[in-house]
């Protein structure tokens, strides 16, 4: 089913926020990379019910991998979360982008957005507009939520942390939409051109430190054994969704 505009019901407004990302992989041109079918179809239950998160991969442009993932009960077809981590290249300076939103139990009952710095210029002169007019397009349909709700996540000061008002999810999926597009327009018109090695080396260096944050979130963790396994949620975590390469130049490795 294709919508025009977003649609109120929680799993339909996910569905339609995941063709939004595709779009921006596709005018970015970015290619996806194959991953093992371990991770990209990966089986669980949540709530006693089965599930399986679909995980795509792909690169180029300015982002050395950008993950967009979901997970779909498999006895209703309802989408119950989207996820989309951009890791940019060092030399693009640009942040990380960071996107979860979780529609349980008929509602939304958390969406997380951001854009982590790697480069403070950067950040305060590209990254920061784009943050606070999607705080603005969202202050009126969604409530706040407190940081603790993603555990140790590393997280920027404007981050959105929030959960839906009931019957506004429609709202703010188009926020969420427009702050896609302003992501999109930014990569479009940067570069992999740092030219001081100390300044891509600090970039680098911050998102090494994002990574390892996320590897040390024990309720994400948590969360994910719970559904997945222990140690199938934690080759997924470490090895596809924050897999951090050995070098700047280099991409994700195969699993």
């Amino acid at each position: 089913m294709i919508f025009q505009t977003p649609p109120s019901n929680p799993s339909d407004a996910l569905s339609w926020l995941y063709e939004q990302a595709l779009v921006m992989v596709g005018k970015l041109g970015l290619r996806e990379e194959v991953i093992p079918s371990r991770h990209s179809h990966m089986h669980g239950t949540l709530s006693g019910e089965a599930i399986t998160l679909h995980t795509h991969r792909f690169m180029g442009s300015v982002f050395r991998s950008l993950s967009l993932a979901y997970i779909r009960t498999q006895h209703t077809r309802q989408l119950c979360s989207l996820t989309l981590i951009g890791l940019p290249t060092a030399k693009s300076l640009l942040p990380i982008v960071a996107m979860e939103l979780r529609a349980l139990s008929g509602t939304l009952s958390l969406l997380a957005v951001d854009l982590f710095p790697t480069d403070e210029r950067v950040y305060l002169a590209q990254a920061v507009p784009i943050l606070q007019t999607l705080r603005e397009r969202s202050a009126l349909c969604s409530v706040p939520r407190k940081r603790s709700a993603l555990g140790h996540s590393a997280t920027s000061p404007l981050a959105l942390l929030c959960a839906a008002v009931p019957q506004q999810e429609g709202q703010l999926m188009q926020a969420v939409a427009h702050f896609l597009q302003q992501v999109t327009a930014l990569a479009e018109l940067s570069h992999n051109s740092c030219s001081d090695p100390e300044r891509s080396d600090l970039a680098w260096q911050a998102q090494c430190a994002w990574l390892r944050c996320e590897h040390t979130n024990q309720k994400e963790s948590s969360a994910m054994s719970l559904m997945f396994g222990e140690a199938a949620a934690q080759r997924y975590l470490q090895d596809v969704l924050f897999q951090a390469p050995h070098s700047q130049e280099s991409g994700p490795t195969r699993q």
